[in-house]
């Protein structure tokens, strides 16, 4: 048998994880090697089944209906990171920035489709990689004083507006007006400002200041749920190779 369906059952993988950080990331090592092991084998297993080979089929029934269920639970998760991809491609970031900056985000905010917005507006927002780490330190400080009443995703748009445009719009203007600094002295640092660019450098750099503290104490008081969120996002990726690997072979067979 080229494989072992009691060593791929994903839903006992995922409750034998505990939040112990060592057993954690063993158990995650564990998966990355089922699943770089399993996207090879399963076109050939199937295929040797079709051809009559002698296999349990309660076991294959297990791992194609557990393949199943990894590929349909994360197939929004795929389809966003589809999005993600192609926003941070036209913008000269490769896959992994975009990656990056996605599990950044969905770590503050916990919510797969805030998270691929505000990774895709910021694709178009920030000049480099290291400005997509002030931006989502910032968003962290926003986030942890407003929460929905300022969605991060609006606050990004707002603020690419802004660049462009020279004059403070939407969001942008409750982050600023609620931190006490007076919106129209802003907008007179816009207007001095000679490019595009160094208004968005303006920006990025008043918000990264005024939320700096803010940031801090969200990462402290939330350090918790933040590693968990991380975690789920390793185990989603994981479960969507799965996912990836599943719909693959089904072509292969089905086609």
């Amino acid at each position: 048998m080229p494989w072992e369906v009691s060593r791929i059952n994903l839903f006992s993988l995922y409750a034998k994880i505990s939040l112990d950080d060592a057993e954690y990331k063993k158990k995650l090592d564990e998966s990355k090697k089922l699943t770089e092991k399993f996207s090879f084998d399963i076109g050939k297993a199937w295929e040797t089944a079709k051809k009559g080979a002698t296999i349990a089929v309660g076991a294959v029934t297990a791992v194609v209906g557990g393949l199943a269920a990894a590929s349909a639970a994360t197939e929004e998760y795929r389809l966003a990171q589809g999005k993600l991809n192609t926003a941070f491609e036209a913008a000269g970031y490769s896959a992994d920035t975009a990656k990056q900056v996605y599990s950044d985000f969905y770590s503050i905010l916990g919510d797969v489709d805030t998270a691929t917005e505000a990774s895709q507006l910021l694709a178009k927002l920030a000049e480099n990689e290291q400005d997509m780490t002030i931006w989502t330190r910032a968003a962290a400080g926003v986030w942890g004083t407003f929460g929905d009443s300022l969605p991060i995703e609006s606050l990004i748009e707002a603020a690419n507006e802004t660049a462009k445009t020279g004059t403070v719009v939407g969001t942008l203007a409750d982050a600023l007006n609620w931190a006490g600094i007076n919106e129209d002295d802003f907008n007179d640092k816009l207007s001095a400002a000679g490019s595009e660019a160094e208004r968005n450098r303006l920006i990025m750099d008043t918000l990264s200041k005024t939320y700096d503290n803010a940031a801090d104490a969200f990462y402290k008081n939330n350090q918790q749920i933040i590693t968990n969120r991380e975690n789920q996002q390793k185990l989603t990726e994981i479960a969507s190779r799965l996912g990836s690997a599943f719909d693959a072979a089904s072509s292969v067979v089905l086609g």
